[in-house]
């Protein structure tokens, strides 16, 4: 039996409807139980920050906690010298992507006693169903392709055989970069800095699967 093998490709263009905060805390100090409170003293801070927002406590969830000891190297000695143990509290907040919220939010962390690292990651919410359409659209793709190409080849497009799909070509996150490092920049003097205007980019998906059909 011979046949025709043709890749179909679906893509669509939308704008993200839901964005990632990436919240990073830190203590360092050379007794672990100090460091450790004052890391927890920071995560309640931005929870009231949250709460202040109306966002459910769902919202916020820890994605790593580590406490570990910090060493720097002596030159002059050659020994390593015990700086203090560092706590690390890292949580996500998901939220609806509305920018003038996100600003306020950004504003808020920015002049927020727990001085957080904060970074930011675009998305869309309905993965699955951007999914389906761009296999869709890769489907009516294939077939289409396959017509053109047994139409020139002078043969007759018979039944479908096989559909081999990866599932593994969404691109569901907006390629946009933003951090903000509210450490301290000197003795008791926190960083205030207003957010910036925040436009994310839009999301490109793309979806591909192979079709192969008999040809007559």
């Amino acid at each position: 039996m011979r046949t025709i093998t043709v890749k179909g490709i679906g893509s669509m263009t939308v704008p993200p409807d839901t964005v990632t905060v990436i919240i990073y805390l830190s203590c360092l100090d050379k007794v672990c139980e100090t460091a450790s409170q004052v890391t927890a003293d920071k995560t309640d801070e931005i929870r009231r920050i949250c709460r202040k927002f109306d966002f459910p406590e769902s919202a916020l969830t820890t994605t790593d906690y580590t406490v570990k000891t910090e060493y720097e190297y002596d030159t002059p000695s050659g020994e390593r010298v015990f700086v203090g143990f560092e706590c690390r509290h890292t949580m996500y907040l998901e939220i609806p992507a509305d920018i003038p919220v996100l600003t306020s939010l950004l504003s808020e962390l920015s002049e927020s006693t727990a001085q957080p690292e904060v970074s930011l990651s675009f998305s869309v919410e309905n993965e699955e169903e951007l999914k389906k359409k761009c296999l869709e659209a890769a489907a009516a793709d294939a077939r289409e392709r396959a017509e053109i190409l047994s139409k020139a080849s002078g043969v007759i497009l018979g039944d479908l055989q096989t559909i081999r799909c990866t599932w593994e070509s969404l691109h569901n996150t907006a390629l946009t970069d933003f951090r903000m490092d509210l450490a301290p920049v000197g003795p008791g003097n926190a960083r205030l800095c207003k957010a910036p205007a925040i436009t994310p980019g839009n999301i490109d998906v793309v979806e591909n699967a192979e079709f192969v059909w008999e040809i007559k």
